[in-house]
């Protein structure tokens, strides 16, 4: 998953990749990694996101985009929930 994170990732594309009902593949993840596969693909991205913003001077909307999110302002939500402050604001405070 962590090289395809950008890509869109379905069950479908779980179960034919791995050759598993995504139920399993997901019962599998969950005890393994302690989040479903789509939880754990939304933490890489946001990762890797906050990464690019620290080390980029890319715009968010650039970052959003190559992370594997199609809406800027779906990642901005999804970013405040993990850090508890704006894509921007999350640039201003740390250092590069």
């Amino acid at each position: 998953m962590i090289n395809h994170f950008s890509e869109p990732v379905t069950n479908q594309v779980l179960q034919e990749r791995f050759h598993l009902h995504p139920n399993s593949i997901t019962r599998k993840f969950e005890a393994e990694f302690y989040m479903t596969p789509k939880q754990y693909l939304n933490n890489y991205r946001l990762m890797e996101g906050a990464r690019r913003l620290r080390t980029t001077g890319q715009s968010v909307a650039r970052i959003a985009e190559e992370v594997g999110y199609q809406n800027v302002y779906y990642f901005s939500k999804q970013f405040k929930k993990k850090f508890n402050c704006s894509p921007s604001e999350y640039r201003q405070q740390t250092p590069q």
